[in-house]
């Protein structure tokens, strides 16, 4: 039964204060966008093939992609209106199907059938047919298990289901604008349908040490749950990623290099779980999603509720800052992990978070190391900001060459993996060996902490990466180290979608 709230933390990580830029709790719905761009790979799974041809016309809701066969799940047009183009797009760092809708503006959407406002009456091979149909089961890290192929694991071999809202990145969407009017319960009641799909699993729902008091109010809507615990964090990056989750929540040792899912954890965010309800009870595919616009380049930084396949650009049309002298950078989901957006006409899909803008400044700042860094943070706290509550602004200037590695040891005391990254890059440099299999390499989670901590500004992280990379092209990985000492479900599969991927 959901009771007192657990508080957890893990050794290493950092927590990022005080930046200017964070998203308002505000939500604006914008209007139906007049063409969007719909990528046939979101969230889980590989690329589908569209089942329309250019002409057709299209309903909001309806599935424009579906293959049993495959590890996937349905895809949908998120407008109606007509088919203008099938065509292929750079997503996901691999060019993927595409398909180009012109909308006639009008804002219906076709309801799922077998929906129900009370879901306590659905089998739960109803609610997993909901899922699957509405294409919530793509979200989360590896996919939510169905008896459809959605995920590398069965609904029966999930023994641990997290839930999690840690606010732990440079800048997170606000619980606030999440969670409106009735959301609490939508969310309670998401939780409840998402147990009796995965009846085995405990819930574990996890949030900041910030969010106490709404997790506590979320506790007592799943009392009647008994397998509900609730655990209060501290807001240190990289809490939200699967392999922190783990090792911090359930305390067990993750196989790097595999998925949470392979050891039968199902990793989601909040926002996952209010999709999951929509689709039960409203009978709503994920048509939409709530973005929060953070960071300095913003205007006013806030929350948008935006169809999905809206471009980019078109969101961001009057919100940016506007300078002679500096562009504002666009980066989407986190700013430290997330992806630089060059094109700001591709789309948003069905896992997208939040988009982040910086302002892209390179210029050469002189004695920057004697400056008083009013704004800048600092891991060695030598700047104004370690000690006095003055707001922070993130940018992309390095303020800095890269200089010799001088074994400070900073990457190490970051490092949430426990490993010494400075060893494996100076390794690296030399020579490619299983030998940095046995340094960690393939533990990296590629959070980048290293690579922000390090004085000399060195790109530690992407030096771990290229050595990763050049290890399985000579057939050199650690599934060796890691096999023995687990049970692996959905390995294979796991592989083959990050292959294809």
């Amino acid at each position: 039964m959901a009771g007192r709230v657990i508080r957890r933390s893990f050794g290493g990580g950092f927590r990022f204060r005080n930046y200017a830029g964070q998203p308002a709790s505000t939500l604006v719905t914008l209007s139906v966008p007049e063409r969007v761009v719909i990528p046939m790979l979101q969230g889980f799974g590989v690329p589908l093939k569209p089942l329309i041809e250019p002409g057709e016309t299209v309903a909001a809701g309806q599935i424009i992609g579906r293959d049993d066969t495959l590890l996937s799940s349905p895809v949908h047009a998120t407008i109606n209106g007509r088919v203008s183009e099938v065509t292929s797009i750079d997503h996901v760092g691999r060019q993927v199907p595409a398909v180009v809708i012109a909308g006639d503006g009008t804002d219906s959407w076709i309801r799922l059938e077998g929906r129900s406002a009370n879901h306590r009456d659905l089998e739960p091979e109803q609610i997993e047919d909901l899922l699957y149909r509405s294409g919530a089961s793509s979200l989360g890290s590896e996919g939510i298990p169905t008896r459809f192929h959605t995920s590398v694991i069965g609904a029966a071999d999930v023994r641990h289901l997290i839930i999690h809202l840690t606010g732990s990145d440079v800048f997170s969407p606000a619980p606030g604008a999440l969670f409106t009017g009735a959301n609490r319960e939508a969310f309670a009641a998401g939780t409840e349908i998402l147990h009796r799909v995965m009846p085995k699993a405990e819930v574990h729902i996890v949030m900041g040490r910030s969010e106490e008091r709404l997790l506590e109010s979320i506790g007592d809507l799943l009392a009647g749950l008994p397998s509900v615990r609730l655990y209060a964090v501290e807001a240190n990056y990289p809490q939200a990623a699967p392999e922190m989750l783990v090792t911090t929540i359930l305390r067990e040792e993750f196989p790097y290099g595999h998925a949470a899912a392979n050891i039968g954890v199902v990793v989601l965010d909040a926002q996952a779980v209010l999709h999951v309800y929509e689709a039960v009870v409203e009978g709503k595919p994920v048509i939409e999603r709530l973005i929060a616009l953070s960071g300095p380049g913003f205007e006013q930084p806030g929350h948008v509720r935006v169809r999905v396949g809206t471009p980019i650009e078109s969101i961001l049309t009057g919100r940016l800052k506007r300078s002679a002298e500096v562009r504002q950078r666009v980066v989407l989901d986190s700013l430290l992990a997330g992806a630089g957006v060059d094109d700001l006409s591709l789309p948003l899909d069905r896992t997208a978070v939040q988009l982040i803008a910086l302002p892209d400044d390179d210029r050469r700042l002189p004695f920057a190391f004697a400056r008083p860094g009013l704004h800048n943070d600092s891991f060695s706290r030598s700047f104004v900001p370690a000690w006095l509550p003055v707001g922070k602004e993130a940018g992309t200037n390095r303020h800095g060459e890269e200089r010799p590695c001088i074994q400070c040891g900073w990457c190490a005391r970051v490092c949430p993996v426990r490993i010494i990254p400075q060893l494996i890059y100076r390794h690296a440099r030399v020579s490619v060996s299983e030998l940095l299999v046995r340094y960690g390499a393939f533990n990296c989670i590629g959070c980048n902490l290293c690579s922000y901590v390090c004085p000399s500004k060195i790109a530690l992280a992407r030096h771990i990466l290229e050595a990763k990379e050049k290890l399985l092209d000579v057939g050199c990985d650690n599934s060796s180290c890691i096999v023995p000492r687990f049970d692996l479900k959905g390995i294979e599969e796991y592989k083959g979608v990050k292959n294809i991927r």
